[in-house]
C-alpha cells in the first residue's frame, strides 16, 4: 500500500494488540531485528512510495518473514535487484533454508538458477520437461537448451557500431536535491547515432536522477544538455518530446501507464493534441482505435 509506511505494509493483517490497541512499538523492534538477522536493512517509517522498487522487494521479504512462513516462493526476485542487492537475498535465502524452510525460486536468470538452486524444474509451454539437480547440469548452456529443445551459440558475433553525428551531449551536469544532496557530481558524456550508452551502477546512485534532468522532468542545478547541438537544458518535457525524445521510467506501472484506462487512451496521453487523433479538442476515437 503505497501511502502506508514500512512497517505498516510488514504488518498489514496481523497488527499486533492488546485490547484492541495497536502495538506498533512491538512490531517496530520485531522488523528491525528480522532485517538485521537477515541483511534486509529498511526504514520502518519510509512511506512505500518514496523507496525504490529494489527496496519494496526487500518489504514483501521482510513481511513474509514476519509471518514465519514454512514455504515461501519467490517469483522473478532479482528482476529489479542490483548484483549486489541479489547476492545479499541470495544469502539469505540459503540461510532460511538451511533453518529447514522450503524455498521455491521462479526465474529466467539461469546463472542464478545454477547458483542458488539444489533441484531445477524446466518447464516449456507449461508443461514440466525435466526436474533434474542442479548438480546433473554442467552449465547453464545446457539449461537453456531444455528450456528451448534446441542447442544455443556459445559465442555472440557483434559488428562493430556504424555511428553518425552526436545526437546528446551532457556536459558538467549537476543536481541538488530539495534536502540539500547532491545527487549528480559534474556528470558529462556523448551520445551518437546508431549508438548504443550503457549507463551502470548501484540502485540510488544518481541513474534515475541523471535521466530525469536530461527529460525535463527534474531542473538540473547546472551543466547542460544539447541535442543536435542545441541546448535544451531544463525545457519542458513536451518540448523535448517534440525534439524526438521518448523515456521509458524504471518503474513502468508507476510513472509510464495508467492502468484504470484503456491501451488506447494511454497510448494518446502524449499525442492527444495531433490533429490526427483530435478536432477542435474533441478525441477522434474511431480513427485513433483504427490507427492503433
Amino acid at each position: 500500500v503505497e501511502c502506508f509506511s514500512v512497517l505498516d505494509n510488514i504488518i498489514l493483517g496481523v497488527e499486533p494488540n492488546k485490547m484492541g490497541f495497536l502495538q506498533k512499538q512491538e512490531a517496530r523492534k520485531k522488523v528491525i531485528d528480522l532485517s538485521e538477522k537477515y541483511g534486509l536493512h529498511v526504514d520502518p517509517d519510509a512511506l512505500i512510495e518514496d523507496i525504490t522498487v529494489g527496496m519494496q522487494q526487500r518489504v514483501e521479504i521482510l513481511k513474509a518473514l514476519y509471518r514465519k512462513v514454512k514455504l515461501l516462493i519467490l517469483d522473478e526476485p532479482t528482476a529489479v535487484l542490483t548484483p549486489q542487492e541479489s547476492e545479499s537475498l541470495f544469502e539469505m535465502i540459503r540461510s532460511l533454508a538451511q533453518q529447514g524452510m522450503t524455498v521455491i525460486f521462479i526465474s529466467h536468470k539461469l546463472m542464478e538458477i545454477m547458483e542458488i538452486s539444489d533441484r531445477c524444474t524446466i518447464l516449456r509451454q507449461g508443461k514440466v520437461v525435466r526436474t533434474v539437480p542442479i548438480s546433473e547440469i554442467s552449465d547453464r548452456y545446457e539449461l537453456a537448451a531444455l528450456m528451448i529443445d534446441k542447442e544455443l551459440a556459445r559465442s555472440l558475433e557483434k559488428s562493430p557500431a556504424k555511428c553518425g553525428q552526436t545526437v546528446l551531449e551532457v556536459e558538467g551536469l549537476n543536481y541538488v536535491d530539495a534536502h540539500k544532496v547532491q545527487r549528480l557530481h559534474d556528470v558529462s558524456f556523448s551520445v551518437r547515432s546508431g549508438e548504443i550508452l550503457g549507463v551502470c551502477g548501484v540502485d540510488g546512485n544518481g541513474q534515475s536522477e541523471l535521466v530525469r534532468c536530461i527529460t525535463g522532468l527534474l531542473p538540473a542545478s547546472s551543466g547542460s544538455v544539447r541535442i543536435d547541438g542545441e541546448d535544451c537544458t531544463n525545457e519542458p518535457p513536451r518540448a523535448l518530446l517534440k525534439k524526438g525524445f521518448a523515456h521509458i521510467p524504471e518503474d513502468r506501472h508507476k510513472m509510464a501507464v495508467l492502468k484504470d484506462m484503456t491501451v488506447s487512451e494511454n497510448l494518446m496521453l502524449l499525442n492527444y493534441r495531433d490533429s490526427d487523433h483530435s478536432s477542435h479538442g474533441i478525441l477522434r476515437w474511431k480513427k485513433i482505435d483504427r490507427i492503433n
